[in-house]
């Protein structure tokens, strides 16, 4: 049984509620529901792909968080979040040099010129209520010091040496509660 245009809105915003108040579980069940209930445009197929992935790293399973990412990756390629996604989970994962490439292909995306990007665009954001102040925005200078902290990762991993204590810094991740809304045009593939 296919959903139509209501019931798909209606759907992902519930979806989106049981992310917002930290039942992740079923709400993985629901962005799921609707990737096989319903028939949508590539990029919010990608979105919901995304969102799965996203949920999953809120309950560590970072395994199948890569996973979900990368249906999304392969959906909407032009996407920077999917990107900047698949670059914190495989930090998570240890796989330096691949999220070193994640963050370096987030950057691509940007146009010439551009050195931050807003989600305003792409229907990504955390709860208005609790997020109103603050605003996540994806700039050149985040991926730079994300990709620089995965090649010292690397390095140190490589060699087996453990860095020095108070030595490591980490990357900068998307902050808790940001997912795709439903803000997008649910036009049929």
């Amino acid at each position: 049984m296919s959903l139509d245009a209501d019931q798909l809105r209606d759907l992902w915003d519930h979806g989106a509620l049981l992310l917002d108040n930290f039942c992740f579980c079923a709400a993985n069940r629901v962005f799921k529901r609707l990737l096989k209930q319903s028939r949508v445009s590539m990029t919010a197929r990608a979105h919901l792909w995304a969102n799965v992935g996203i949920v999953h790293t809120h309950l560590g399973e970072n395994h199948l968080a890569y996973h979900a990412l990368a249906n999304a990756a392969k959906l909407e390629p032009s996407c920077p979040i999917i990107w900047y996604c698949l670059g914190c989970v495989s930090y998570e994962l240890e796989d330096y040099l691949q999220a070193k490439r994640f963050f370096e292909a987030c950057e691509r995306t940007f146009g010439p010129g551009i050195e931050s990007i807003g989600h305003s665009g792409f229907s990504f954001h955390g709860d208005a209520d609790r997020f109103e102040e603050y605003r996540f925005v994806l700039n050149r200078a985040q991926l730079r010091w994300n990709a620089q902290q995965c090649f010292s990762g690397h390095q140190h991993k490589s060699t087996a040496e453990s860095l020095p204590h108070g030595r490591r810094c980490g990357i900068n991740r998307i902050p808790g509660g940001y997912i795709f809304r439903a803000e997008f045009d649910p036009s049929p593939i």
